[in-house]
């Protein structure tokens, strides 16, 4: 651990205690107990009370989801054998009282907002095993992993954590993720670990059966086209000294580079999963479908954005996209970029004449040699 702060009085006596690392914050946490002075084990012990947690929170979800089908069951039971298992309410003496056949049929908006709080609470509550700590070994003995390089365990929870939405219906799956997308996008900008949840989600790397990777291929989609400029975003890196040595030797600052920002890398990241969903699911195609031409043609208007000709998220999604359709069986998605082929070749050669980075030029023809079109 990079730092530890306690409490101004010491750690007796339940005072808060901090532990600091630059991939997990814990913080505001009381305690009570003999912990030998040490906030890992308090650590230890609540990563062993959260883990049993998630993994029960799918069958919970399950059943409050999919309460309607089970009364519905057993009203036609109850039905056959002549009873009443289910009586109304005293004040309801219609039995086709809207409210209350919508409140036994689906969840309420009440409802959608506790899931919506738990999805919210439970991706802070990951961070936490970004410390790996065995609970059955000594904590002084735990690992570390930076951003980069997530623990297998902390992947293990966040395939968990993505599973317990495969409890969820469809629509309310969809109800719950959408307008969530942008504060998880900004936990996922933090940490870029996270985007594991994504993984889980869109691949179903967990093949738990249900799979809402359709659903949220939905969500996904339209929301980054709106947002389609972010992906180029960059900012500025200062240089450190050293990387130009006749600039420090004139007393002249070196200038600052550029470098995509969080937010566009993880979009990126993030659409790639979604279409490299397609090879899994091919059912997700539908959900691109309305969108192909438009996204095809904001990707070769992006391809020309910045400074330099040079390769960028734009042109990557565009070959991301050939090579999908090319690969795979999507006849749909062939017929919907036929009539783009001369304008995608003409643009392409525009690019190809503009340009003398090498990098680029071996796109271009990559993008020309890997067009989803067929010679007939």
């Amino acid at each position: 651990v990079d730092k530890c702060m306690l409490g101004e009085e010491g750690i007796d006596g339940g005072e808060l205690f901090r532990v600091e690392h630059p991939s997990l914050v814990v913080e505001d946490a009381t305690f009570d107990g003999d912990y030998h002075g040490d906030p890992l084990f308090i650590l230890r012990d609540v990563q062993s009370l959260l883990h049993p947690m998630i993994l029960r929170m799918r069958n919970l979800f399950y059943y409050i989801s999919t309460y309607s089908h089970h009364i519905d069951k057993e009203k036609r039971k109850a039905n056959v054998a002549g009873e009443e298992r289910y009586p109304l309410p005293s004040f309801v003496t219609d039995r086709d009282n809207d409210e209350v056949s919508s409140a036994t049929m689906k969840l309420t908006q009440g409802e959608r907002d506790i899931v919506s709080e738990f999805l919210m609470s439970g991706i802070s509550c990951l961070k936490v095993f970004r410390m790996d700590v065995d609970p059955d070994e000594d904590p002084s003995l735990m690992k570390l992993y930076d951003k980069s390089s997530p623990s297998p365990k902390f992947r293990e929870v966040c395939d968990t954590f993505a599973v317990i939405f495969t409890g969820l219906e469809s629509h309310n799956f969809a109800r719950v993720i959408a307008p969530n997308l942008p504060k998880i996008l900004e936990e996922i900008d933090k940490d870029s670990a996270l985007i594991g949840i994504f993984s889980s989600m869109l691949l179903d790397s967990r093949g738990v059966g249900k799979s809402h990777s359709y659903d949220l291929c939905a969500v996904v989609v339209p929301y980054i086209l709106e947002n389609f400029d972010m992906l180029g975003e960059y900012e500025e890196v200062p240089c450190e000294k050293g990387d130009t040595a006749g600039d420090d030797a004139k007393g002249v600052a070196p200038p600052p580079t550029l470098r995509l920002t969080n937010r566009a890398n993880n979009l990126f990241k993030i659409f790639n999963l979604a279409f490299s969903s397609l090879m899994k699911h091919s059912k997700n195609e539908a959900a691109f479908l309305p969108h192909l031409q438009k996204l095809t043609a904001e990707c070769l208007k992006g391809s020309t954005k910045g400074p330099f000709l040079v390769p960028n998220p734009y042109s990557n999604i565009l070959r991301s996209i050939f090579r999908t359709i090319s690969a795979g069986k999507f006849e749909d998605s062939y017929k919907e970029m036929h009539p783009l082929v001369t304008t995608i070749l003409n643009e392409l050669y525009r690019m190809y004449t503009m340009t003398s980075n090498e990098p680029f030029r071996l796109i271009i023809i990559e993008l020309c040699l890997t067009l989803p079109t067929r010679l007939s």
